[in-house]
């Protein structure tokens, strides 16, 4: 985590680039190349590939929370308790991701949403691009 704070006007200048980038793609101005790896994946995978991935780019996000839990859980010496604080944070922590994806797939096949999908798409985009360069400027001053 240092070397992520010691350089972190470029991580904001890198990461800001690349939601501007993926701003422009979703908004249809500028084409990008998928990665052709999935491809390669036998079928069926792509869920856990998905969920690998999700769990890579939250990590540094919630191991600070879960090395927290970890810690009060094991602070009187009860195994009871440690696997109910664990068992409670894994319920807590996989329910807002089951909510997410339910809710998903139900803004999906809403008939009144299909008609404003290229709306919605193009505010996410906007929203995204906008991000970015906040991203970017935020990067660019702390330099």
């Amino acid at each position: 985590f240092a070397v992520i704070v010691e350089y972190r006007s470029f991580v904001n200048i890198g990461v800001g680039a690349i939601t501007v980038l993926m701003g422009l793609w979703m908004a249809g101005i500028i084409r990008l190349s998928a990665p052709q790896f999935a491809r390669a994946l036998p079928s069926g995978a792509g869920p856990f590939v998905a969920g690998l991935a999700f769990a890579l780019v939250a990590s540094p996000c919630a191991s600070p929370v879960l090395v927290t839990v970890l810690g009060a859980a094991t602070q009187d010496g009860s195994t009871i308790r440690a696997v109910t604080a664990m068992a409670s944070y894994t319920v807590g922590y996989t329910l807002v991701l089951f909510a997410a994806s339910l809710s998903a797939g139900v803004l999906l096949t809403s008939r009144r949403l299909l008609s404003s999908g290229e709306t919605i798409t193009r505010v996410a985009a906007a929203a995204l691009v906008i991000f970015g360069i906040m991203t970017l400027i935020y990067g660019l001053a702390i330099r």
